[in-house]
């Protein structure tokens, strides 16, 4: 079994999607942010009494609703940023990732090995010896 170097590029290019999707909603999230402050400034300048309670109340949704949003945005994009890196698992214990996908590689040729093998299916590297 060989590694397909297009999986990898599709999972790269999913994260950077995500990140993608993290970015609009953070914008979006501190342009409601600033809807909702600005709604709360002009709430306090109104005219009468219930124009300003409304303008204050929305206001303030709009602010809870934009630090919600700008707060999750944040995590997803710290989330994704450490996932960049991240392609057969989360710890590297020689060439074996360890976390996510026990996979064992082949240093000389990427191949993907059976726990089994001593010797490289692909390209006869000997194996054996990395893992001692």
């Amino acid at each position: 079994m060989s590694i397909d170097k297009n999986v990898y590029q599709e999972k790269k290019l999913k994260k950077s999607s995500l990140m993608m999707f993290a970015t609009v909603c953070l914008i979006i999230g501190l342009l409601i942010l600033a809807g909702g402050i600005t709604l709360v400034v002009f709430g306090c300048r109104a005219d009468s009494t219930g124009k300003m309670a409304l303008e204050l109340v929305f206001g303030i949704i709009m602010i809870l609703v934009g630090l919600g949003s700008s707060g999750t945005s944040i995590a997803m994009l710290l989330v994704g940023c450490g996932m960049m890196n991240v392609e057969q698992g989360s710890v590297k214990d020689g060439n074996s990732a360890k976390g996510t996908a026990n996979v064992k590689l082949c240093d000389k040729c990427g191949h993907e090995l059976d726990d089994d093998d001593k010797v490289c299916p692909n390209c006869g590297k000997d194996v054996e010896k990395e893992m001692e």
